[in-house]
């Protein structure tokens, strides 16, 4: 009975929702021909997923860890093996877990992921034989590790909490830098295009305050600094021009947050979108950068103009915790976790193109729901999901064929 509320209460909202500029959205009632389908799925042999999933370069292998102690290389349909059969598994210290989405290296040859046993591990994507593992020195805390890597894969900056932010020699696995911070547990990272910066938020929430930071990735000085008491920020994200940083802050003591625009060369504000609320998702800024898109947890996701920060258009529909949703290769539809079922969205005006969630079955009587971020395959036609049941707490990735096969030539 639960299960079935649920779902009524969802369907309800989604359906009422109404497609307006600068307000919010309609569900396309007409919706295209074409019918998602699941590809496969996968589910850890042992115990629960509790990760998002991430993609090889070339898009045949998925990388997802178990809240165990193991790191899966799945197969997709893209390769030549079977789809959803994890064809090598690495594990992690005994009695820990990996418990943490994974990071690939953009050249392909390293899977990054911290697990509970306080390391960071650097795996071989061709093997699963460990390159190097390094000591964070956070135990179970590891599970919100931040972690990205340079375009050049030589460089992987991560967050220990118990160290500070550290830029590690990918070939290696030793420091080159650090800085005495501790960035905490829902705060994070992102390159410049350029790689020359890192942009970092810092939460200390019982100090009640944060900053954020602008790093110089080769030496480790920091650039410049925004300091403000009472607030903390989140996963920030870069225009792709380099030219601003957009980042979503939350007052501890009010509750209540904004979403900001800052000048990538010393951190002034361009503008300030406040909309109230709880915490906000990681952004995602449009290919051409006019648009930036971003979630507001528990209460609704958003399109905003990047020239001004003026609402576009508004799902009042809640983005499902910190999942991070994509964009489509052209940028014409962003696919995003919206009251735990994925969503494919119009980004032009907020139009709900198409939902998946009747496919999950019920499993006995486990209510089953959407609960990671999102993984597009590089053809653009396949995204990746995870779902978790409940009470069970099982999770399994789905793959989802959002588009047909292309036509074989003639």
């Amino acid at each position: 009975m639960r299960r079935l509320i649920l779902a009524f209460i969802a369907t309800a909202l989604l359906a009422q929702a109404s497609a307006q500029t600068g307000g919010s959205t309609a569900r396309n009632s007409k919706g295209p021909k074409f019918n998602r389908t699941q590809q496969w799925n996968f589910t850890s042999p042992k115990t629960s997923i509790d990760a998002s999933p991430v993609l090889s370069t070339d898009g045949r292998t998925m990388f997802v860890s178990d809240y165990g102690t193991s790191l899966y290389a799945v197969a997709t349909a893209e390769s030549n093996r079977s789809a959803g059969v994890a064809y090598w598994k690495f594990t992690t210290g005994a009695g820990t877990g990996a418990g943490n989405s994974p990071t690939v290296s953009p050249d392909g040859n390293t899977v990054y992921v911290g697990a509970l046993d306080g390391y960071l591990y650097a795996v071989a994507t061709a093997d699963g034989a460990q390159r190097w593992r390094f000591a964070t020195n956070d135990g179970f805390l590891n599970v919100g590790i931040s972690l990205i890597v340079s375009a050049d894969s030589k460089t992987v900056y991560v967050n220990a909490l118990s160290i500070g932010f550290i830029a590690i020699n990918a070939a290696t696995g030793v420091p080159r830098w650090k800085l005495p911070i501790s960035i905490g547990q829902e705060c994070g990272a992102v390159l410049s295009p350029d790689d020359g910066t890192v942009y970092v938020s810092k939460s200390d929430e019982a100090a009640h305050n944060g900053n954020f930071y602008a790093i110089n990735t080769a030496n480790g000085k920091t650039r410049w600094t925004v300091a403000t008491r009472g607030y903390y920020y989140y996963v920030p994200a870069v225009s792709p021009d380099g030219n601003t940083v957009y980042v979503g802050s939350i007052h501890i003591s009010t509750n209540t947050g904004s979403f900001y625009a800052l000048n990538a060369a010393d951190g002034t504000p361009r503008w300030n979108y406040t909309a109230g609320g709880t915490a906000w998702s990681q952004p995602i800024v449009s290919p051409t950068g006019d648009m930036v898109y971003v979630g507001k947890d528990g209460d609704s996701f958003h399109a905003i103009n990047a020239a001004d920060g003026t609402l576009r258009w508004e799902i009042p529909i809640r983005i499902t915790d910190f999942s991070k949703p994509v964009l489509s290769h052209d940028g014409s539809t962003v696919y995003v976790v919206l009251d735990e079922r994925l969503c494919a969205v119009d980004t032009v005006n907020g139009t709900l193109q198409w939902e998946f969630h009747k496919e999950f079955v019920d499993q006995g009587d486990d209510y089953v729901f959407v609960d990671s971020s999102v993984a597009l395959g590089p053809d653009g036609r396949t995204v990746y999901v995870g779902t978790k049941s409940f009470p069970t707490n099982n999770m399994v990735v789905f793959a989802v064929l959002t588009a047909p096969p292309p036509m074989p030539a003639n």
